[in-house]
C-alpha cells in the first residue's frame, strides 16, 4: 500500500462556513437536570466551529437566579468572568452556595482561535436536588394492614407456571409470600395552576406515578437497580403540565423490582441477598410535591390498597385481574373509604440519592410476523425477532376468561432448538413435548424449604378479561427475553394486528455509528448492538433471563462497546458508585469488591470470584476517564482501586498458580474460571468454568497488566506520578512473571489464542518477538483451528482488534465471516439473530444449546469496527476525546467503512475507501480538539503526524 505523509499536500483541510459558540450546554453531563446534588456542578459545553484549526482560547460563564437577571454585570449567582483557557468539559460551578430545589439558569461564551469572543449560548437551567435528608419533610410509607381476598387468577398463574403435581406446601407459600401491588393516593387542592411543580417520588421497588388519571412520564422499570441498605434512588418530575386549579390527585403503584423480589436466579435464594425486607414484604414510598406555595409529602394521610396487580416477580412475570379494577383511583373524587390506612417506617438506609442514569424505557413495539396453533386453542406467536421486554396483547373476551401468556426464545422439534416441556394443566398435555410449542428454560426457583424439589416456576403471566370490549394487557413491572409466546385461554384465535412484542431496555443516547462494504459483518454488528442494548438495564447484565444482573464481568469487557455506540457519562458514574458501596468494608477481606450486582449481602465477604468481575473496579473509572473525561470520578475512586490492587500483587508476581479456589472466608482466593465460555474441542466443558483452551493463572495475569495500564494513566492524569511510578515496577514484576510461566521462546508462543492475544494486548511480548507472537495467534486461528476463533469471555474483547494491530486485519474480517462452527456468523445463520452465551452445548447430545440467548459477552468483539476498522481511540492523556488517535487499519478484502462518534467535545468521524490498491481517508475532527493520524506505509511501517480541527482527505 502506497500511502506517506510524505505527499501530505493531499492532506486537505477543507472550510466551512464560521460559526464560532458555545452550543449543547450540559450540566454534569445532562440537559435541563432536575435533580442534581453536587455542590460544584460540572458544566460543559460544545463548541461549535467548522473552520479548519478551530479551537477555544478563552470563555466565560454566568448563572443566575433567573434569566432576566442572565445579564454581565448582573448574573447575581456567579460571573466567572474571561478565563484563558481551552477547557469546555466539567468547568466547576464556583458562585454562590445553593439550597435544595434551586433552579440555577446559565449560559457561556467562548473566544476563538483569534481572540475574537462569541455570543453567550442560548440559556438553560439545572435544579438542585435535595441536598440535606430534613429538606424532604415527608416519611417513608406503606399499606398498614392487607386485605383478605382469594383469587382464581393466582391459581391459574400457579397452574401454569408449575403444573398440576406441586405440594400443598409450595403452593402455600406462594400464596403467602407473593403479595399484590400495593396502590397509593393522595387529595389535596390547588388556588391556581402553578407556575412551575416537581414531584420527587423514592420508591422501594418499581413504580408507576399518576396524577389526575394521567401517567407521568414514559420511564419504566424506574428506579434502576440500587443498594437498597446503603442508599434509595430518588426520581424527579416535572409535573407542571399534569396540575390543575381545584381538587387534584397523586396516585402511585409500587411493584417488587429489585427490592421485594421472592424468585432466585440460578437457584440462589433471594432472600439471602437482603435482609431488610418487612415481615409484610410490602414496597414503601417517599414523595414530596412541590406546586407553587402547596407542598404535599408522604405522610399518614394517605390511604392504600390492593388492585388488579395480583402478582409482579421480576424473574417470573405478573398476574393483571381487570375484574378487580377500580375505575377513577388516580383521580379526585374517588371513593376511598374502603382504602387501608398508611403508617410511617424507617427506611432501610438513610441516604435518598437523586438518579442521574438514563432511564428505561419501552423504546419501540415489534409487530407479530406469524400465528399458529400447534394444539387446539393453544396459539403460538413469533414475532421474527428475538427481543427483551414483554408482551402485548389486545383481546375482546368476556369478563372472567384467564388468558395465559407464556414467552420463550426457541420453538420445539426445530433445528438444534430441543427445548423443554412445559407444565399444562391439561394432564393430556403436561410436560409434553409438542411439536412447535414453545421451549428453553425460562423459569425461576421460588425457595421453598418443603418441597425443593418443585422449584421450577416458568415464567408466565396471566390475565383475566374484565369483560369491556376491547382490553390490553403486558407487564408492568417485570421483563424477559423472547422471540416467541404462547397463549392459552382464549375463545378465538387472536390476529396479527392484536398482539405484539414490547423492546425494553435503559434509553441510553446513541452516540456511534457503524457501517461497512461488508453485509456480513453490518449485520453482526447490528446483532451485537442489539444483544447489548436487551441486556443494559441499568448496567451491563449477564442476560436477560436467568440472571438479570451483573456478574461486574460483563460490565468491564462489554462496557467499551457502550462507550462507543451508547455512551452516557452518568452510566459509568453509577458503575463506579455501585462498586463503592458494595466493597467489603472491614475484616480480613477489606477493600474486596463486588463480583455481582445485585446480590450484596450474599457475596458480601466472599472470599472470591473471577478475576475478570473483581476487575471492573480497575476498569469502570479509567473507562469514565478516557471516553468523558471525567477526573472527579477517576478521584473518587482512585484509592479503592489501590486498596484493591493490593490484595493481589503479591499473587499475581508469585509464580504459582492461581487457580486454587480458597474457600476459607478468611482469604482472597480467584475461582479458576479463566476465558470463561471459550471453545473447546472434545465437546465436553472441562471442569467448572475454564475451557480447555486457556490456562486461568496466565489470563488472569495478562489481565491484570491491561488494568494496571489504565490505573497507572490514570494516575498520572490525577499528578499522582509517585503512585505511577509504584504501580509501573509491580506491572514489570507481572509481566515479567508471565513471561517465565508461559512464554515459549522457541515457539513464540504463550499457548492458546486467548493467551497470545492477552499477552499481545498487555504489551508483555518481548519488543523483538512481537511479530511472531502475532504470526502464531495467526496460525492457530487459520491452521490449528482451521479458520475459527476459540477465545472466551476476556478474549473475544481483544481478539479482533489485536489481529488488526498487529499486522493481521484481514484474518480479523475472516472471523467476521467465517459461517462454521464455532464462529459468530454460524450462530446467526442457524437461528440466533442475537449473541448467545455458551458455545460448546450444541455438541452435547440433549443439551439444549444456549439456553441464554441474549448474552452479554459475545457482542464486545463489535469495539473492533470502531477502534480497529476505522482507528478512533481516544488517550488518557487528554480524556474526553480531547486528543485522540486516528488509525484505521483496512482489511485488504473489504472496500470501505465509515464511523462516528459523538463525544463530550463534539462529533469524529471517519471513513477510507479503496480505489483500487490504494485507500482513500477522509476524517473530521471536531473543534477544540486535536487528532493524531496514523496510517499504514506498507512493509509494517506507520506513518503519523497530528493535525487541528477540520476536515482532513487523504487521497490515494
Amino acid at each position: 500500500m502506497k500511502l506517506l505523509f510524505g505527499f501530505l499536500a493531499t492532506l486537505l483541510l477543507v472550510p466551512l462556513a464560521a460559526s464560532g459558540a458555545a452550543s449543547q450546554l450540559r450540566c454534569e453531563y445532562q440537559d435541563r437536570p432536575i435533580a442534581i446534588e453536587a455542590a460544584r456542578p460540572r458544566l460543559s459545553w460544545i463548541v461549535q466551529d467548522d473552520r479548519a484549526g478551530a479551537r477555544q482560547t478563552a470563555y466565560r460563564v454566568l448563572a443566575a437566579s433567573g434569566v432576566e437577571r442572565l445579564q454581565e454585570g448582573q448574573a447575581d449567582l456567579w460571573d466567572s468572568g474571561k478565563v484563558d483557557s481551552d477547557q469546555s468539559v466539567n468547568v466547576a460551578y464556583a458562585g454562590k452556595a445553593l439550597n435544595s430545589g434551586q433552579r440555577v439558569w446559565w449560559t457561556a461564551k467562548i473566544w476563538d482561535a483569534d481572540g475574537k469572543p462569541s455570543g453567550y449560548a442560548e440559556p438553560t437551567f439545572w435544579e438542585m436536588g435535595m441536598l440535606k435528608p430534613a429538606d424532604w419533610q415527608a416519611e417513608l410509607i406503606r399499606m398498614k394492614t392487607e386485605p383478605e381476598f382469594s383469587n382464581d387468577a393466582v391459581e391459574h398463574w400457579m397452574l401454569y407456571g408449575i403444573g398440576n403435581k406441586v405440594s400443598a406446601s409450595a403452593r402455600t407459600w406462594v400464596e403467602k409470600r407473593m403479595r399484590p401491588a400495593p396502590y397509593f393516593r393522595r387529595e389535596f387542592t390547588l388556588d391556581a395552576v402553578p407556575a412551575k411543580a416537581k414531584l420527587l417520588i423514592a420508591s422501594l421497588g418499581y413504580y408507576e406515578l399518576f396524577i389526575n388519571g394521567k401517567r407521568v412520564g414514559d420511564r419504566v422499570l424506574d428506579p434502576a437497580y440500587q443498594e437498597y441498605d446503603r442508599q434509595i434512588y430518588y426520581v424527579a418530575h416535572d409535573v407542571t403540565g399534569y396540575l390543575k386549579q381545584g381538587r387534584n390527585a397523586i396516585g402511585i403503584i409500587v411493584g417488587n423490582g429489585w427490592y421485594n423480589q421472592l424468585g432466585q436466579f440460578w437457584g440462589t435464594p433471594m432472600n439471602k441477598f437482603y435482609s431488610y425486607k418487612d415481615e409484610l414484604g410490602n414496597q414503601g414510598v417517599v414523595v414530596r410535591l412541590d406546586a407553587g406555595s402547596v407542598r404535599v409529602v408522604s405522610d399518614g394521610s394517605w390511604k392504600a390498597s390492593y388492585g388488579p396487580l395480583l402478582r409482579n416477580e421480576l424473574f417470573i412475570g405478573e398476574v393483571y385481574d381487570a375484574r378487580r379494577e377500580m375505575p377513577g383511583w388516580g383521580q379526585p373524587g374517588f371513593d376511598d373509604s374502603g382504602w387501608s390506612p398508611v403508617e410511617a417506617i424507617a427506611a432501610p438506609a438513610e441516604r435518598l440519592v437523586a438518579m442521574q442514569v438514563a432511564p428505561e424505557r419501552a423504546v419501540r413495539e415489534v409487530r407479530s410476523v406469524q400465528i399458529t396453533e400447534p394444539s387446539p386453542g393453544i396459539y403460538v406467536v413469533d414475532l421474527g425477532e428475538t427481543i427483551a421486554g414483554w408482551p402485548k396483547l389486545t383481546v375482546d373476551e368476556p369478563a372472567g376468561t384467564k388468558i395465559a401468556v407464556r414467552p420463550a426464545p426457541f420453538i420445539r422439534n426445530k433445528p438444534h432448538f430441543m427445548g423443554h416441556p412445559l407444565p399444562y394443566p391439561d394432564p393430556k398435555l403436561d410436560r409434553k413435548v409438542i411439536e412447535n410449542m414453545i421451549g428453553g428454560e425460562l423459569y425461576s426457583r421460588p425457595p421453598d424449604a418443603d418441597d425443593k424439589e418443585r422449584c421450577r416456576f416458568h415464567v408466565c403471566d396471566v390475565y383475566v378479561a374484565g369483560g369491556k370490549g376491547r382490553e390490553t394487557f403486558q407487564r408492568r413491572f417485570s421483563y424477559v427475553g423472547f422471540r416467541y409466546f404462547e397463549i392459552t385461554g382464549l375463545t378465538k384465535k387472536p390476529k396479527l394486528e392484536d398482539v405484539c412484542g414490547v423492546v425494553v431496555h435503559t434509553d441510553l443516547p446513541q452516540t456511534g455509528r457503524f457501517a461497512c462494504s461488508d453485509g456480513k459483518v453490518n449485520e453482526l454488528y447490528e446483532s451485537f448492538s442489539k444483544t447489548l442494548r436487551y441486556v443494559t438495564h441499568g448496567l451491563v447484565n449477564d442476560n436477560t433471563d436467568a440472571e438479570k444482573n451483573s456478574f461486574r464481568g460483563h460490565q468491564a469487557m462489554a462496557g467499551d462497546f457502550l462507550a462507543y455506540a451508547w455512551n452516557d457519562p452518568q452510566l459509568w458514574e453509577k458503575a463506579v458508585t455501585d462498586i463503592q458501596l458494595q466493597t467489603v468494608e472491614d475484616g480480613p477481606t477489606a477493600g474486596f469488591p463486588p463480583i455481582k450486582a445485585p446480590a450484596p449481602r450474599y457475596f458480601h465477604g466472599r472470599n472470591s470470584g473471577a478475576f475478570v468481575a473483581l476487575a471492573d473496579t480497575l476498569i469502570e473509572p479509567a473507562r469514565g476517564l478516557l471516553f468523558t473525561g471525567n477526573r472527579e470520578l477517576a478521584r473518587r475512586h482512585f484509592d479503592h482501586a489501590l486498596r484493591f490492587i493490593e490484595l493481589y500483587a503479591d499473587r499475581m508476581t508469585d509464580p504459582r498458580s492461581l487457580e486454587k479456589f480458597d474457600k476459607q472466608k478468611d482469604r482472597v482466593g480467584i475461582i479458576p474460571q479463566g476465558d470463561w465460555l471459550d471453545v473447546w474441542k472434545n465437546g465436553e466443558r472441562p471442569h467448572f468454568g475454564d475451557g480447555a483452551s486457556s490456562r486461568s493463572d496466565i489470563v488472569y495475569r495478562c489481565l491484570f497488566v491491561i488494568t494496571l495500564d489504565q490505573v497507572i494513566a490514570t494516575a498520572r492524569v490525577l499528578g499522582r506520578s509517585e503512585r505511577a511510578a509504584e504501580l509501573g515496577a509491580l506491572r514489570e514484576r507481572v509481566a515479567a512473571t508471565v513471561n517465565k510461566l508461559a512464554y515459549d521462546a522457541g515457539k513464540k508462543s504463550y499457548g492458546s489464542q486467548a493467551e497470545n492475544v492477552l499477552a499481545l494486548q498487555a504489551g508483555i511480548v518481548p519488543g523483538i518477538d512481537v511479530p511472531a507472537v502475532a504470526a502464531d495467534l495467526r496460525r492457530q486461528i487459520m491452521v490449528d483451528w482451521g479458520g475459527h476463533l476459540s477465545v472466551g469471555f476476556i478474549g473475544v474483547r481483544f481478539i479482533s482488534s489485536v489481529l488488526s494491530e498487529f499486522g493481521h486485519p484481514g484474518v480479523a474480517h475472516h472471523l467476521w465471516n467465517v459461517n462454521t462452527w464455532p464462529s459468530w456468523r454460524w450462530l446467526y445463520e442457524n437461528g440466533y439473530d442475537t449473541a448467545n452465551s455458551y458455545w460448546n452445548d450444541f455438541h452435547v447430545p440433549g443439551k439444549l444449546p444456549a439456553a441464554r440467548f441474549i448474552q452479554s459477552e459475545k457482542p464486545v468483539a463489535a469495539v473492533w469496527c470502531y477502534e480497529s476498522l476505522c482507528g478512533i481511540k481516544p488517550v488518557f492523556d487528554k480524556p474526553g476525546f480531547k486528543h485522540f488517535i486516528l488509525a484505521p487499519q483496512p482489511p485488504p478484502d473489504m472496500k470501505w467503512a465509515e464511523a462516528e462518534v459523538r463525544t463530550v467535545h463534539g462529533t469524529i468521524k471517519s471513513r477510507w475507501e479503496r480505489d483500487g490498491g490504494a485507500v482513500g481517508y477522509t476524517f473530521t475532527v471536531p473543534a477544540n480538539t486535536t487528532a493524531t493520524i496514523r496510517l499504514p506505509a506498507g512493509a509494517g511501517r506507520t506513518v503519523s503526524r497530528e493535525v487541528a480541527a477540520g476536515i482532513h482527505t487523504i487521497n490515494p
